[in-house]
């Protein structure tokens, strides 16, 4: 004899909810209705919210073609999702290959010129006048270069100076006053005198420049 105890869970109903919200009502069911073929599938009652069953059986065809279904989508998502994927590092990849895999000019150039201002440095803190001498020569070579790639043209930096517009390079004075103590020394050699202290002025004259346009 089957035993008669009280309402339970309706898994049939909650799949079928499942069911209809993704794929719609099926064809021929109202809100009250029988899920199967025979009299064995039970019977879902809207009125008490469908989660009685008050069938004797659950079917199980229904209950697999829905999670068929339900799989079915699911997979479908996944799929959409994986190509989504695949696109993106494709992609990725082009961007990588864009790239360049050694240091930019620029960055070299730079470090080229640190270099060259740490011999400068170097120099100016020697205890040999000789020394002080070349480091303001060494940074007006360096001014020279940083100029001719501005663009500015000239037989010598004097006269490349003189084309800068001077609200275009606003330590432009430095530059002339540091340009003016290289060329006595050029002209004068060993005759010109100069201090260490002087010495670094004028190189600090240079470097106000140089930071002016990140160049070193």
């Amino acid at each position: 004899m089957a035993e008669t105890g009280g309402p339970f869970i309706n898994l049939e109903y909650v799949f079928y909810k499942v069911y209809t919200w993704i794929f719609g009502v099926p064809s021929g069911t109202g809100e009250t209705g029988t899920l199967g073929g025979d009299g064995g599938a039970g019977t879902i009652s809207m009125g008490d919210g469908g989660l009685v069953n008050t069938g004797n059986g659950v079917d199980i065809e229904m209950l697999v073609e829905i999670l068929k279904n339900i799989l079915g989508f699911i997979t479908l998502l996944l799929i959409i999702g994986l190509g989504f994927i695949i696109v993106r590092i494709w992609e990725l990849h082009k961007e990588m290959k864009k790239k360049p895999t050694f240091a930019e000019p620029e960055h070299v150039e730079k470090t080229k010129e640190n270099e060259r201002w740490e011999v400068v440095r170097m120099h100016v803190a020697s205890s040999v006048p000789s020394d002080w001498r070349m480091a303001i020569i060494e940074a007006d070579n360096i001014l020279d270069d940083m100029v001719k790639r501005m663009g500015y043209e000239g037989k010598d930096l004097g006269e490349r100076l003189r084309a800068v517009e001077p609200s275009d390079f606003l330590s432009i004075q430095s530059a002339w006053e540091a340009h003016k103590v290289r060329n006595k020394i050029a002209h004068e050699g060993l005759g010109f005198e100069i201090s260490q202290r002087e010495a670094k002025r004028v190189i600090d004259l240079y470097e106000q420049v140089f930071r002016e346009f990140e160049y070193i």
